[in-house]
């Protein structure tokens, strides 16, 4: 079979080629613009490495650019032969597709207007951490827990006898930190370092049999040893919060702040919407009929 590794090389080497063609240098003279490399074409239509550098996140381009490029390149390619299908079907010119067209554009058309003003009101949409932390307080029965959540700490260890030692270890009061970094052998398994509270319902998913000894146990107790899929397990409990507690603003932080900006959000374009009424009722741009005929409308065509 034929190595792919040449290949690589000079496709690794045009990216790089055409990534510095893309630097523009500014020495107060005009810059002619440089010739795209081309990297597809379908039905005529072109794909330049500059339109695959636009869409591509740079951190995809970073972990492996030739590989990132390559897999926009076929989802482009295949988009535009069903476009080019469809076209050929005069399915663009179908009557439904059409209305549905019109429709997706009046939708795109007025969330586009609305974060245009939304864009324009970012202080008044802004929510500081002290606004956050009254409304918490205002309303803290509403933030009543129905299940009890847990900070866990875990080890999945290669061995039982790494597992038993990591045990041990911890009962001897050497550190969690580096326990972990010393045994913890990442199978795959969800990790648990006994950072953030977790609803009960959520935890060990993948580790059944663990648990039952997790309904079971209390603040700072540690299970048994247990071995699944190949591994060896046993977790601490670091921190309970019972059913019916409140939960600690820090764990609301993120959510509360993105809910009270939502608010404002929607407080803003509820606003601009009663204005434009408004003023298209003063106007007499609009009109719509009464309460009252639509419900004798209704009535007329059950009878």
């Amino acid at each position: 079979m034929r190595s792919s590794r040449p290949y690589i090389v000079r496709f690794t080497h045009f990216v790089l080629v055409g990534l510095m063609g893309l630097i523009v240098v500014s020495c107060g003279e005009q810059v002619e613009e440089e010739v795209q490399p081309i990297l597809a074409e379908v039905g005529g239509k072109q794909l330049t490495l500059g339109d695959v550098l636009q869409e591509v996140p740079p951190s995809m381009l970073q972990a492996d650019s030739v590989r990132a490029i390559m897999q926009f390149t076929d989802r482009w390619m295949a988009e535009q032969l069903w476009i080019q299908e469809a076209v050929r079907r005069n399915l663009d010119e179908d009557e439904a597709f059409l209305e549905q067209l019109e429709r997706a554009k009046a939708q795109l058309l007025i969330r586009y207007l609305q974060e245009k003003i939304l864009s324009d009101r970012v202080e008044d949409r802004f929510v500081q951490e002290e606004d956050v932390q009254i409304y918490y307080q205002e309303h803290k029965d509403k933030f009543i827990l129905n299940e009890k959540f847990l900070k866990v700490w875990m080890i999945s260890a290669a061995t039982r006898q790494d597992a038993v030692r990591a045990r041990e270890d911890l009962m001897r009061g050497i550190a969690r930190e580096k326990i972990y970094d010393e045994y913890h052998s990442n199978d795959g398994t969800q990790s648990y370092r006994g950072e953030l509270f977790h609803p009960i319902s959520w935890l060990v998913q993948d580790l059944p049999e663990m648990k039952i000894y997790l309904e079971r146990m209390g603040r700072n107790e540690l299970s048994p040893v247990l071995s699944f899929k190949g591994k060896y397990h046993f977790l601490q409990i670091v921190d309970v919060k019972t059913t019916n507690e409140t939960p600690d603003l820090q764990w609301l932080l993120d959510s509360l702040q993105g809910m009270l900006v939502r608010e404002n959000s929607a407080k803003i374009l509820n606003s601009f919407i009663r204005s434009l009424t408004l003023q298209a009722e003063t106007n007499r741009d609009i009109e719509r009929m009464p309460e009252e005929q639509v419900r004798s409308l209704l009535q007329d065509a059950d009878t």
